[in-house]
Protein backbone atom coordinates (compact mmCIF):
# COMPACT_ATOMS: atom_id res chain seq x y z
CA UNK A 1 0.00 0.00 0.00
CA UNK A 2 1.31 3.65 -0.90
CA UNK A 3 1.74 6.02 1.78
CA UNK A 4 0.75 9.69 2.70
CA UNK A 5 3.53 11.52 4.02
CA UNK A 6 2.65 15.34 5.34
CA UNK A 7 5.70 17.63 6.17
CA UNK A 8 6.05 20.39 8.31
CA UNK A 9 9.24 21.80 6.80
CA UNK A 10 11.43 24.18 9.18
CA UNK A 11 14.89 25.68 8.92
CA UNK A 12 16.11 23.60 11.97
CA UNK A 13 15.51 20.78 14.25
CA UNK A 14 15.47 20.71 17.72
CA UNK A 15 13.22 17.99 18.75
CA UNK A 16 10.64 19.87 20.52
CA UNK A 17 8.06 22.45 19.69
CA UNK A 18 5.88 25.17 21.08
CA UNK A 19 2.41 24.80 19.75
CA UNK A 20 1.09 22.02 17.85
CA UNK A 21 0.82 22.48 13.63
CA UNK A 22 -2.85 21.91 13.62
CA UNK A 23 -2.67 21.77 9.73
CA UNK A 24 -1.18 18.63 10.14
CA UNK A 25 -3.04 16.75 11.89
CA UNK A 26 -6.55 18.61 10.22
CA UNK A 27 -5.26 16.83 6.54
CA UNK A 28 -4.65 13.78 8.34
CA UNK A 29 -8.22 13.13 9.59
CA UNK A 30 -8.99 14.15 5.86
CA UNK A 31 -7.02 11.55 4.35
CA UNK A 32 -8.59 8.29 3.36
CA UNK A 33 -7.39 5.80 5.52
CA UNK A 34 -8.81 3.10 3.50
CA UNK A 35 -6.51 3.97 0.71
CA UNK A 36 -3.58 4.53 2.68
CA UNK A 37 -3.96 3.83 5.76
CA UNK A 38 -2.76 6.71 8.15
CA UNK A 39 -0.23 9.40 7.37
CA UNK A 40 3.34 9.23 8.42
CA UNK A 41 3.05 12.81 9.73
CA UNK A 42 6.80 14.79 10.02
CA UNK A 43 6.67 18.29 12.37
CA UNK A 44 10.24 18.92 11.19
CA UNK A 45 11.20 21.81 14.09
CA UNK A 46 11.03 18.30 16.37
CA UNK A 47 12.01 15.58 13.69
CA UNK A 48 13.61 16.55 10.17
CA UNK A 49 12.06 14.85 7.46
CA UNK A 50 14.01 11.41 6.07
CA UNK A 51 14.19 11.27 2.32
CA UNK A 52 14.54 7.20 2.69
CA UNK A 53 10.82 7.44 4.47
CA UNK A 54 9.42 7.25 0.84
CA UNK A 55 9.42 5.44 -2.19
CA UNK A 56 8.21 5.56 -5.37
CA UNK A 57 4.39 5.85 -5.78
CA UNK A 58 4.05 7.39 -2.26
CA UNK A 59 2.24 10.64 -1.52
CA UNK A 60 4.35 13.53 -0.02
CA UNK A 61 1.62 16.62 1.27
CA UNK A 62 3.94 20.17 1.90
CA UNK A 63 2.47 22.59 4.05
CA UNK A 64 4.24 26.07 3.26
CA UNK A 65 3.71 29.90 3.95
CA UNK A 66 6.50 31.96 2.76
CA UNK A 67 8.64 31.98 5.94
CA UNK A 68 9.39 28.39 5.72
CA UNK A 69 8.80 27.98 1.82
CA UNK A 70 12.88 27.59 1.24
CA UNK A 71 12.86 24.45 3.83
CA UNK A 72 9.90 23.24 1.71
CA UNK A 73 11.30 23.21 -1.34
CA UNK A 74 14.43 21.25 0.01
CA UNK A 75 11.60 18.79 0.83
CA UNK A 76 9.79 18.76 -2.34
CA UNK A 77 13.21 18.01 -4.59
CA UNK A 78 14.62 15.63 -1.91
CA UNK A 79 11.05 13.55 -2.29
CA UNK A 80 10.82 13.80 -5.87
CA UNK A 81 14.21 12.45 -5.89
CA UNK A 82 12.97 9.52 -4.22
CA UNK A 83 10.11 8.59 -6.83
CA UNK A 84 7.09 9.93 -4.39
CA UNK A 85 4.28 11.92 -5.82
CA UNK A 86 4.98 15.29 -4.35
CA UNK A 87 1.88 18.05 -3.54
CA UNK A 88 2.19 21.43 -1.73
CA UNK A 89 -0.45 23.35 -0.24
CA UNK A 90 -0.47 26.19 2.53
CA UNK A 91 -0.67 30.10 2.70
CA UNK A 92 2.04 30.65 -0.09
CA UNK A 93 0.81 28.73 -2.62
CA UNK A 94 -2.45 29.90 -2.52
CA UNK A 95 -1.29 33.42 -3.29
CA UNK A 96 1.63 32.31 -5.78
CA UNK A 97 0.49 28.57 -7.23
CA UNK A 98 2.80 28.40 -9.91
CA UNK A 99 6.04 28.80 -7.45
CA UNK A 100 5.85 25.59 -6.08
CA UNK A 101 5.32 24.08 -9.68
CA UNK A 102 8.22 25.50 -10.79
CA UNK A 103 10.10 24.06 -7.62
CA UNK A 104 9.21 20.92 -8.76
CA UNK A 105 5.97 19.99 -6.95
CA UNK A 106 3.54 17.40 -8.84
CA UNK A 107 0.76 19.82 -7.62
CA UNK A 108 -0.25 22.65 -5.65
CA UNK A 109 -4.05 23.28 -3.73
CA UNK A 110 -4.79 26.61 -2.97
CA UNK A 111 -7.13 27.29 -0.27
CA UNK A 112 -8.80 25.11 2.18
CA UNK A 113 -7.72 21.57 2.08
CA UNK A 114 -10.38 19.98 4.58
CA UNK A 115 -12.70 18.70 1.99
CA UNK A 116 -10.75 18.35 -1.06
CA UNK A 117 -7.92 16.19 0.12
CA UNK A 118 -9.11 12.82 -0.41
CA UNK A 119 -9.70 13.43 -3.67
CA UNK A 120 -6.40 14.78 -4.36
CA UNK A 121 -5.27 11.20 -3.08
CA UNK A 122 -7.75 9.23 -5.36
CA UNK A 123 -6.13 11.05 -8.21
CA UNK A 124 -2.89 10.62 -7.41
CA UNK A 125 -3.25 6.62 -6.83
CA UNK A 126 -5.24 6.67 -10.20
CA UNK A 127 -3.11 8.45 -12.34
CA UNK A 128 -4.91 11.46 -13.29
CA UNK A 129 -3.39 14.09 -10.92
CA UNK A 130 -3.95 17.63 -11.78
CA UNK A 131 -1.63 20.57 -11.63
CA UNK A 132 -3.61 22.86 -9.45
CA UNK A 133 -6.60 22.25 -7.11
CA UNK A 134 -8.55 24.54 -5.79
CA UNK A 135 -10.16 24.04 -2.12
CA UNK A 136 -11.95 27.33 -1.37
CA UNK A 137 -12.74 28.27 1.61
CA UNK A 138 -14.13 25.66 3.83
CA UNK A 139 -17.28 26.18 5.28
CA UNK A 140 -17.26 26.15 9.44
CA UNK A 141 -19.50 23.25 10.11
CA UNK A 142 -17.72 21.28 7.35
CA UNK A 143 -14.53 21.63 8.83
CA UNK A 144 -12.75 18.19 9.77
CA UNK A 145 -11.76 17.28 13.29
CA UNK A 146 -7.81 17.10 13.87
CA UNK A 147 -6.27 13.40 14.29
CA UNK A 148 -4.90 13.98 18.14
CA UNK A 149 -4.08 10.28 18.06
CA UNK A 150 -1.68 10.77 15.28
CA UNK A 151 0.11 13.00 17.90
CA UNK A 152 3.30 12.84 20.38
CA UNK A 153 2.15 15.02 23.27
CA UNK A 154 5.89 14.88 24.73
CA UNK A 155 6.98 17.00 22.15
CA UNK A 156 4.99 20.14 22.54
CA UNK A 157 3.98 22.63 24.99
CA UNK A 158 0.23 23.79 23.45
CA UNK A 159 -2.31 21.76 21.61
CA UNK A 160 -4.40 23.96 18.94
CA UNK A 161 -7.98 24.29 18.39
CA UNK A 162 -9.48 27.00 15.73
CA UNK A 163 -13.27 28.13 16.49
CA UNK A 164 -13.13 30.81 13.18
CA UNK A 165 -11.84 30.86 10.10
CA UNK A 166 -11.68 34.09 7.64
CA UNK A 167 -11.69 37.68 9.49
CA UNK A 168 -13.28 40.66 8.02
CA UNK A 169 -10.55 43.08 8.48
CA UNK A 170 -8.16 43.95 6.11
CA UNK A 171 -4.88 44.64 7.84
CA UNK A 172 -1.90 45.36 5.29
CA UNK A 173 0.47 42.92 7.57
CA UNK A 174 -1.74 40.08 7.22
CA UNK A 175 -2.91 37.93 4.98
CA UNK A 176 -5.72 36.10 6.41
CA UNK A 177 -8.44 38.84 4.86
CA UNK A 178 -6.83 37.73 1.19
CA UNK A 179 -6.83 33.66 1.53
CA UNK A 180 -9.73 32.86 3.84
CA UNK A 181 -11.75 35.93 3.05
CA UNK A 182 -13.27 38.63 4.95
CA UNK A 183 -16.57 36.70 5.62
CA UNK A 184 -15.89 34.48 9.04
CA UNK A 185 -17.19 30.96 9.64
CA UNK A 186 -17.31 29.31 12.93
CA UNK A 187 -16.55 25.56 13.44
CA UNK A 188 -19.05 23.52 14.58
CA UNK A 189 -19.12 23.26 18.84
CA UNK A 190 -19.23 19.66 19.59
CA UNK A 191 -16.14 19.01 17.68
CA UNK A 192 -14.12 21.99 19.56
CA UNK A 193 -15.43 20.36 22.59
CA UNK A 194 -14.25 16.73 21.61
CA UNK A 195 -10.49 18.07 20.57
CA UNK A 196 -10.15 20.01 23.87
CA UNK A 197 -11.08 17.12 25.84
CA UNK A 198 -8.59 14.94 23.53
CA UNK A 199 -6.16 17.05 24.01
CA UNK A 200 -6.73 17.06 27.92
CA UNK A 201 -6.70 13.89 27.91
CA UNK A 202 -3.22 13.68 26.29
CA UNK A 203 -1.83 16.15 29.25
CA UNK A 204 -2.00 19.08 27.42
CA UNK A 205 -2.82 22.23 30.09
CA UNK A 206 -2.66 24.89 27.50
CA UNK A 207 -4.29 25.49 24.14
CA UNK A 208 -3.63 27.67 22.08
CA UNK A 209 -6.77 29.37 19.85
CA UNK A 210 -5.64 29.47 16.13
CA UNK A 211 -8.39 31.84 15.49
CA UNK A 212 -8.60 34.41 12.34
CA UNK A 213 -9.95 37.08 14.37
CA UNK A 214 -11.24 36.51 18.22
CA UNK A 215 -14.05 39.22 17.44
CA UNK A 216 -15.10 39.68 14.37
CA UNK A 217 -17.80 42.25 15.63
CA UNK A 218 -15.18 44.98 16.53
CA UNK A 219 -16.36 49.02 16.38
CA UNK A 220 -13.77 49.64 13.47
CA UNK A 221 -14.95 47.03 11.63
CA UNK A 222 -18.71 48.56 11.79
CA UNK A 223 -18.32 51.69 11.12
CA UNK A 224 -16.46 50.45 7.90
CA UNK A 225 -19.84 47.84 7.03
CA UNK A 226 -21.59 49.53 3.63
CA UNK A 227 -23.96 46.47 3.69
CA UNK A 228 -27.07 47.69 6.27
CA UNK A 229 -27.92 44.25 6.77
CA UNK A 230 -24.83 43.10 7.66
CA UNK A 231 -24.05 46.23 9.96
CA UNK A 232 -27.26 45.54 11.77
CA UNK A 233 -26.18 41.67 12.58
CA UNK A 234 -22.84 42.93 13.82
CA UNK A 235 -23.90 45.81 16.18
CA UNK A 236 -26.64 43.38 17.63
CA UNK A 237 -23.56 41.08 18.00
CA UNK A 238 -21.30 43.62 19.90
CA UNK A 239 -24.39 44.99 21.88
CA UNK A 240 -24.69 41.42 23.21
CA UNK A 241 -21.22 41.17 24.25
CA UNK A 242 -21.31 44.42 25.40
CA UNK A 243 -24.33 43.58 28.28
CA UNK A 244 -22.12 40.05 29.26
CA UNK A 245 -20.58 41.10 32.34
CA UNK A 246 -17.33 38.42 32.06
CA UNK A 247 -17.02 39.86 28.95
CA UNK A 248 -16.19 43.74 30.83
CA UNK A 249 -14.22 41.57 33.29
CA UNK A 250 -12.27 39.84 30.83
CA UNK A 251 -10.83 42.55 29.07
CA UNK A 252 -10.56 44.69 32.39
CA UNK A 253 -7.98 41.60 33.78
CA UNK A 254 -6.14 42.10 30.57
CA UNK A 255 -5.69 45.94 30.92
CA UNK A 256 -4.63 45.10 34.48
CA UNK A 257 -2.35 42.71 33.81
CA UNK A 258 -0.83 44.74 31.06
CA UNK A 259 -0.58 48.02 33.82
CA UNK A 260 -2.95 50.14 31.54
CA UNK A 261 -5.02 50.55 34.50
CA UNK A 262 -6.77 53.88 32.78
CA UNK A 263 -8.44 51.19 30.54
CA UNK A 264 -9.03 48.84 33.00
CA UNK A 265 -11.22 50.89 35.15
CA UNK A 266 -14.25 51.50 32.80
CA UNK A 267 -14.04 47.70 32.31
CA UNK A 268 -14.33 46.85 35.85
CA UNK A 269 -16.95 49.32 36.21
CA UNK A 270 -19.02 48.23 33.76
CA UNK A 271 -19.03 44.67 35.10
CA UNK A 272 -19.97 45.89 38.11
CA UNK A 273 -22.81 47.83 36.98
CA UNK A 274 -24.19 44.76 35.23
CA UNK A 275 -23.73 42.35 38.04
CA UNK A 276 -23.32 44.22 41.52
CA UNK A 277 -22.90 40.61 43.19
CA UNK A 278 -19.39 39.55 42.61
CA UNK A 279 -17.10 39.57 45.09
CA UNK A 280 -13.89 39.43 42.54
CA UNK A 281 -15.24 42.49 40.51
CA UNK A 282 -15.20 44.57 43.14
CA UNK A 283 -11.58 43.10 44.20
CA UNK A 284 -10.19 44.28 41.02
CA UNK A 285 -11.85 47.45 40.81
CA UNK A 286 -10.55 48.14 44.24
CA UNK A 287 -6.80 47.50 43.07
CA UNK A 288 -7.26 49.42 39.90
CA UNK A 289 -8.03 52.62 41.86
CA UNK A 290 -5.41 52.09 44.32
CA UNK A 291 -3.06 52.16 41.49
CA UNK A 292 -5.07 55.11 39.91
CA UNK A 293 -4.42 56.83 43.51
CA UNK A 294 -8.55 56.98 43.48
CA UNK A 295 -8.40 56.42 47.58
CA UNK A 296 -11.58 56.68 48.48
CA UNK A 297 -12.98 54.71 45.66
CA UNK A 298 -10.82 52.12 46.35
CA UNK A 299 -11.62 52.00 49.93
CA UNK A 300 -15.15 51.81 49.27
CA UNK A 301 -14.73 48.36 46.81
CA UNK A 302 -12.65 46.77 49.51
CA UNK A 303 -15.86 47.53 51.80
CA UNK A 304 -18.51 46.19 49.36
CA UNK A 305 -16.28 42.99 48.70
CA UNK A 306 -15.77 42.31 51.79
CA UNK A 307 -19.46 42.40 52.48
CA UNK A 308 -20.70 40.41 49.44
CA UNK A 309 -17.74 37.41 51.07
CA UNK A 310 -19.34 37.49 54.20
CA UNK A 311 -22.88 36.98 52.64
CA UNK A 312 -21.86 34.51 50.36
CA UNK A 313 -19.92 32.31 53.85
CA UNK A 314 -23.65 33.31 55.50
CA UNK A 315 -25.40 31.44 52.67
CA UNK A 316 -23.23 28.30 53.11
Amino acid sequence: MNKVVLVNPANTTVGYSVITPRWLFVLAGATPTELVGDPLIIDEPVTRFNPDDVGPGDIVGVGIHTGNCRPGYRVVTEAKKRGATVIVGGIHPTIFPDEPLAMGADAVVKGGGDLIWSNIIKDALDGRLQRVYDGGRVPGEQMVKARWDLLDPSKYLMGSIQTVAGCPENCSFCSVWVTEGRTPRLHRNQQLIEEANELHAMGFRYVFFADDNFNPSTRGRIARETNAGTRKLLEKAISINDREPSAHFELGTVFDRARRYVDAAPEFEKAAELDPTDPATHYRLSRVYDRLGKSDAARREREIHAKLVEAQQAAK
